[in-house]
């Protein structure tokens, strides 16, 4: 078309033809990620832990390659720099970033995680307006291809410092070893701080370490916590009371004292909703209004299922705070 106009118009072009691009690379995204990350003021945050120390590299150029690929194409630390080059990264010397400044950066940041994950934390609790008043904990694991566990190596030649790869609870029926990894985070999904254990320790077991450090290092003013069957333990329950902590839990309710008082204290109001259900041909299994028992410092709530079969019975949902 232009050059139909231009010999209509009798235009003369002496222009050189333009060169065809020979690469191109993603922008959007990356400037998105780093708009963002100054808007949170990170940089400002970390170059407070880097004031003493003598990198020879630039550690926040790093940190923002990590944190873009994680977010946009997670990938191992060996093929990010081959990702790289399809990505256009604003402010960033392509020069200081090769392999093992990545991994020295992830030194850098697990040398400084107790200090670091709060601080990071704060700005973005503040600019999605977040109030730290309901906190999820769940807990997953990552299995390693390798032959024996850590702890049975401690003697070989070849002595290993990390001591944290063994065979436990098997969710991934790897056979491998594995180490145990906890995750906290708030209502809107933003993540506070996480944990890594031997792979050999109980979930139950990592609950008064992980209430501790979060009550210990986050602004809490009332948490409540939600756990499911996988964390609930007497001691658990124990440990969120003694920290002054509201909590949501579910509650098998056969062999468990609190579940058999509860029930015979709502029995005859239950059975008197399931006879009403009945006459009124109410549908099996929709949820019912719950009914409410006060305990010494607790608050139990169990909610019934008209009609439901003995399966859907033999659970209960506990709502509990301190009076």
């Amino acid at each position: 078309m232009i050059d139909a106009l231009k010999r209509f118009f009798k235009i003369e072009d002496n222009a050189v033809e333009p060169a065809s691009p020979e690469l191109s690379q993603d922008f959007g995204a990356t400037f998105a990620i780093f708009r963002i990350w100054e808007r949170l003021g990170w940089t400002q945050i970390i170059e407070k832990y880097l004031r003493d120390r003598r990198f020879d590299f630039d550690v926040i150029a790093n940190l923002k390659v990590l944190v873009a690929n994680r977010l946009l194409d997670p990938m191992a630390k060996l093929h990010i720099l081959e990702w790289m080059e399809g990505v256009y990264f604003p402010g960033v010397d392509r020069g200081q970033i090769d392999y093992n400044h990545l991994l020295r950066t992830m030194d850098f940041l697990i040398e400084h995680k107790s200090e670091l994950e709060p601080r990071l934390a704060s700005p973005m609790l503040n600019l999605f307006d977040c109030a730290l008043d309901l906190v999820f904990y769940d807990l997953t694991s990552c299995y390693f291809e390798i032959d024996s566990n850590d702890k049975d190596n401690k003697d070989s030649k070849d002595k290993c410092l990390c001591t944290l790869r063994n065979h436990g609870y098997d969710r991934d029926r790897s056979g491998c070893p594995q180490v145990v990894l906890g995750l906290v985070m708030t209502k809107d999904g933003i993540p506070l701080c996480h944990h890594v254990f031997p792979g050999e320790t109980p979930d139950k077991s990592t609950f008064r370490e992980v209430i501790s450090d979060i009550k210990a290092r986050f602004p809490i003013k009332r948490c409540i916590v939600v756990a499911d069957r996988g964390l609930l333990s007497q001691k658990n329950l124990e440990v969120l009371g003694e920290a002054g902590l509201d909590y949501i839990v579910a509650r098998p309710l056969r062999q468990n004292k609190v579940s058999q008082e509860t029930i015979r204290a709502v029995a005859k109001t239950i059975k008197h909703q399931v006879r009403d259900w009945e006459d009124k041909k109410t549908p099996m299994g929709r949820p019912r209004p719950w009914q409410q028992y006060d305990l010494p410092k607790r608050r139990v709530a169990v909610e019934a299922f008209g009609q439901a079969p003995h399966s859907q019975r033999s659970s209960g949902v506990f709502r509990v705070a301190p009076t």
